[in-house]
C-alpha cells in the first residue's frame, strides 16, 4: 500500500480524490473526467456495440482530432 502522501500527490495529478483512488471505480473516474455528461453516456452506450462498429467510431473521432490539430497548426 502506498503512503498517504503518495496517494494524495497522485490524486492531485489525476484530478480525483484520494478516496476515489483507494475505493473508486472506472465509471466514477470517467464521470469525474467528463464535463459533458451526454458525451459520457454516448461512450458508455458505444461500449455495447460490436467491435467493427466501435472501430469505425474510433476512426471517425480520430479524423476529427486530426482535423483539429491541423487547424491549430495552421492557425485557423
Amino acid at each position: 500500500m502506498p503512503s498517504a502522501e503518495a496517494v494524495n500527490k497522485l490524486a492531485e495529478v489525476l484530478g480525483v480524490s484520494s478516496d476515489y483512488l483507494l475505493n473508486g471505480s472506472k465509471e466514477e473516474f470517467a464521470k469525474a473526467k467528463f464535463s459533458d455528461k451526454d458525451l459520457l453516456q454516448m461512450f458508455q452506450a458505444v461500449e455495447q456495440f460490436p467491435e467493427e462498429e466501435k472501430t469505425l467510431i474510433k476512426k471517425i473521432i480520430d479524423a476529427f482530432l486530426t482535423k483539429k490539430k491541423l487547424q491549430e497548426l495552421v492557425g485557423k
